[in-house]
Order: C-alpha cells, then structure tokens, then sequence
C-alpha cells in the first residue's frame, strides 16, 4: 500500500506486510500510479498517460539521484496502467495494447 503526499517535496509511505519504507522525492506532479519492482530495486512513477518513470531505490541509500523513463511505442498510445511482471521488466498495458519492456 503507497501513500502519497504532495507539497512542495513528496512524500511517500510504503507499507508492505513485513516492512514499512518511508522516503521524500521531488514533486513533479500528480502520480497516477506508483509501484516498487519486486525485488524493491526499483520504483516505477505513472504522472502522465505518455511515460512512466524510474528511479533507482537501495534500502540504505534511498532513491537515486538518477531518473530515467519509458514511453509507449505506440505514437498516439496512451498508457491505461503498468504491472511489474519480474524484477528487471515491466508490461504497460495502452490504450491500443500490451508493451513488454525490460
């Protein structure tokens, strides 16, 4: 379960059935969705229908400073929503269909 707060510096708390993390990023925007990948490495950010975001997250060090995103292959595609389906690849289901990416 995420929560997100906004203001300035965004807030976000993770509570997972055997551990909570909690951390600040730079506000951006609205967020759509926001899910870890299942090892917790990394956090995939939805603020637009066009691209999701990613951020790089260590336990010890918290979210990287280096961001890096994925837009739809489809040019007039917009993105309904993401699912993490492994640790390193992800599947963006679009408004024309599923993209596979890794």
């Amino acid at each position: 379960v995420f929560a997100v707060r906004a203001g300035g510096v965004t807030g976000v708390l993770v509570k997972g059935p055997d551990q909570n993390v909690n951390f600040r990023m730079e506000d951006k925007g609205p967020v759509i969705s926001i899910k870890f990948s299942p090892n917790m490495n990394i956090l995939a950010i939805q603020r637009t229908t066009t691209s999701v975001e990613f951020i790089n997250y260590g336990p010890t060090t918290g979210l990287d400073n280096v961001e890096y995103s994925q837009s739809c292959r489809g040019k007039n595609a917009s993105i309904q929503g993401f699912v993490w389906t492994y640790s390193n690849e992800i599947l963006v289901i679009t408004d024309h269909g599923i993209e596979l990416f890794s």
